[in-house]
This record gives C-alpha cells, sequence and structure tokens, in this order.
C-alpha cells in the first residue's frame, strides 16, 4: 500500500528479511545465478532456486540480456542477449530443467552480424514482443541512447520479425526488416495485444 515500506523497490535498508534492494526488475534471476556461482566456487552443497514473478521476465538487468518473453502456453522463454547481437528459445515446459531449443544472432558489438537479407544490423535484440499464437517474434536494437553510443559505433534503428516453429527452434525472416535509419527504436506493441503482461489488456481480436 501507498506510504508502507512494501510500496515501490523494496530496499534491505528499511524491511526486514531483504537482503537485496531489487523491485520487479529481473534482479531476482541475477541474484540467483551470482549465489549458485559462489556455491560452485566454494564447493557448497547446496541448491538454488529463483521463483521470478510474470512481469519480471519483462524488464531489465542480467549479463546485458535485456528482455525476456514468455509465451502464454508457458512453453518457450525467449532471451534477448542485446550485448553479443543473440536470442535463445528456451523450452520451460517443466521450469526446473529449462532445455535450449533455438537460437538466432543478429547484430551484437563482436559479431556485427547482418541480417540475413544482408542488410548491416548494428546494435542487438533488445526490445522483444511474442504473438500470442507463439508463431512469431519481433524486436527491435536501441536499449537506451547514452548506452547504445558506449557500446555501438553509429548505432542505426531497425525493427525485425522471426518465425517460430511450435516444436521447438526458430529464424529471422529474411524478408523482414525494417530501417528506421538515425531514428532508434525501442518498444514494440502488437495489435490485440501480445504475450507479455500487457497481453490481456487489449481487446481479444487477431493480430
Amino acid at each position: 500500500a501507498n506510504g508502507s515500506n512494501l510500496s515501490g523497490h523494496i530496499s534491505h535498508k528499511n524491511v526486514p528479511g531483504v537482503e537485496f534492494s531489487t523491485g520487479s526488475l529481473g534482479h531476482g534471476l541475477s541474484v540467483g545465478c551470482g549465489m549458485a556461482m559462489y556455491a560452485k566456487l566454494e564447493k557448497l552443497k547446496i541448491s538454488v532456486r529463483t521463483v521470478p514473478a510474470f512481469h519480471e521476465l519483462n524488464f531489465d538487468s542480467k549479463k546485458m540480456s535485456d528482455i525476456q518473453n514468455l509465451s502464454l502456453d508457458d512453453k518457450f522463454l525467449y532471451v534477448s542477449c542485446w550485448g553479443t547481437g543473440e536470442i535463445i528459445q528456451y523450452d520451460v515446459s517443466d521450469p526446473f530443467n529449462p532445455k535450449q531449443t533455438g537460437l538466432i544472432e543478429i547484430g551484437g558489438v563482436a559479431k556485427k552480424k547482418a541480417h540475413p537479407s544482408g542488410a548491416p544490423a548494428s546494435g542487438g535484440p533488445q526490445m522483444v514482443e511474442l504473438s500470442r499464437d507463439g508463431k512469431r517474434l519481433y524486436f527491435t536494437n536501441s536499449l537506451y541512447s547514452s548506452w547504445d553510443d558506449q557500446f555501438y559505433d553509429d548505432i542505426k534503428g531497425w525493427f525485425v520479425k522471426a518465425d517460430i516453429d511450435l516444436n521447438g527452434g526458430f529464424e529471422i525472416d529474411k524478408d523482414f526488416f525494417m530501417d528506421f535509419g538515425d531514428q532508434r527504436t525501442h518498444q514494440v506493441r502488437l495489435q490485440g495485444g501480445d504475450s507479455s503482461s500487457d497481453s490481456f489488456c487489449f481487446p481479444n481480436e487477431e493480430n
């Protein structure tokens, strides 16, 4: 409630039992990974599990992996890695045993991989939206202008689509590349809603 110590981004300074100041920004996954890595290095016989809230999967942090998107049937999780120029598809039907089922590459700090059409693609996959039927994944390449300019030279805006195999795997549509030139592309919205948490705020119409 407003005014309580549970409002907004909870702080470890004033909430007993909270060890990290985070909020629903995806930090839980990062913290869990750090704890698991520490346990491995110290050869501790413990297991670490994280239980992120649904909307947390659509926010920042992680290792330059900026956005995650979960299909409406809870089968596939998509992770965009802005720094490396990758989007990874995981089968999370068993949430405690995720399996990588697909990988596409475009852009990236080091690889600078072009779009399949041959169009140069600076930047990397960033904001991601998945169609409600789980068959199409759309994404753009700009994070924040100040970050863009630090990691990439002369970044140009683009908008790309990938086609998804509902049995696992996906690939970039070589005929879909929208070049925005000097304009930075960021948030994606699909008419009729998408598979992020705002999906249910739109009319149930075909997109």
